[in-house]
């Protein structure tokens, strides 16, 4: 049988057998794995967006640091930082940080072999493009030999 409603927040489900189970009330225990329906989709405000950007960016700031520039109290960026949706904020900032960093990379090891004045900083630079070059390489012209012996 199709199951019946009672209201909108309760069902009744009839069972194979024909008999009513317990109502199933919509909860987050009853939704699909992977949806919480107590944790909604909080903006975030331009302070604590300022305050995650700091943090994301800067290696040496503190929680202090960000708040102050942020113009937010301490208290309250750490209650923030608290919070799932704002702990993800900055892990996809940090994350972003991170991937405009390994995009220059290349570019800054090519300029640190060609103008560093060490002569150990530009042989250990010429080391890591040489090792890059040989890597890709490698990977780009792999050969398969097959020999079949008919006899």
């Amino acid at each position: 049988m199709a199951p019946t409603t009672k209201n909108p927040t309760t069902q009744l489900v009839e069972t194979a057998t024909g008999a009513a189970a317990a109502p199933a009330r919509m909860s987050p225990l009853n939704s699909p794995p992977g949806t919480d329906q107590r944790q909604h989709k909080r903006p975030i405000s331009a302070k604590l967006r300022k305050a995650i950007n700091t943090l994301a960016t800067n290696p040496k700031a503190s929680i202090t640091e960000a708040a102050e520039q942020a113009g937010m109290r301490r208290e309250s960026l750490s209650q923030a930082l608290a919070k799932p949706h704002v702990k993800t904020a900055l892990i996809q900032a940090a994350l972003t940080e991170l991937s405009l960093e390994a995009a220059t990379a290349p570019v800054r090891i090519g300029a640190l072999a060609r103008d560093a004045e060490s002569e150990h900083v530009r042989l250990e630079a010429n080391k890591v493009l040489l090792k890059q070059i040989t890597d890709s390489d490698q990977t780009s012209s792999t050969e398969i030999n097959i020999q079949i012996n008919l006899g």
